[in-house]
C-alpha cells in the first residue's frame, strides 16, 4: 500500500523498468527497432538477426 503522493516506480508490463544496459546477450526481448552504423532505421527486427548484424558491422546491440 502507498501513502498519499508516494510514487511508484515507472511500470512497463506489468514490471518495473530496469535502469540497466543491456548490451549484446544480455537483451532479453524478442524484438528490437534497428538503427544502423550510418543511423538510418533498419526497422523492427528479431534479437538474433540484429544481433548477427552487430557482429558482422563489429558494433554492440544496446
Amino acid at each position: 500500500m502507498l501513502r498519499r503522493g508516494q510514487q511508484t516506480a515507472p511500470l512497463y508490463l506489468g514490471g518495473p523498468i530496469s535502469a540497466e544496459t543491456r548490451i549484446n546477450e544480455r537483451i532479453r526481448v524478442p524484438e528490437v527497432r534497428l538503427v544502423g552504423p550510418g543511423g538510418e532505421q533498419v526497422g523492427i527486427v528479431r534479437v538474433e538477426d540484429a544481433l548477427r548484424l552487430a557482429y558482422e558491422a563489429d558494433l554492440d546491440l544496446v
